[in-house]
């Protein structure tokens, strides 16, 4: 692989720039993004499933704000 014990930069954190940061990364020494605006960077899964379906179980009823809150806080206690 190209990119094993690299220092690497993504430009840009569209979807596919996301795709390429997180694979380069597990292969890379450091992987840099550089983005245009600040992003919000989550997982794909969170308690080993997709975050989409823990979502629609867990936080279709409850209000939107507080939803925002509980995930953020799950977020950073999982990441």
């Amino acid at each position: 692989n190209e990119f094993i014990d690299k220092k690497v930069m993504v430009i840009g954190l569209g979807s596919s720039g996301a795709e390429i940061a997180a694979k380069i990364s597990e292969k890379s020494k450091i992987t840099y993004l550089s983005v245009k605006n600040s992003n919000i960077v989550r997982p794909k899964h969170i308690f080993s499933k997709p975050v989409d379906m823990v979502n629609k179980r867990i936080f279709q009823y409850l209000p939107s704000l507080l939803s925002s809150f509980i995930q953020s806080l799950i977020f950073k206690l999982y990441c």
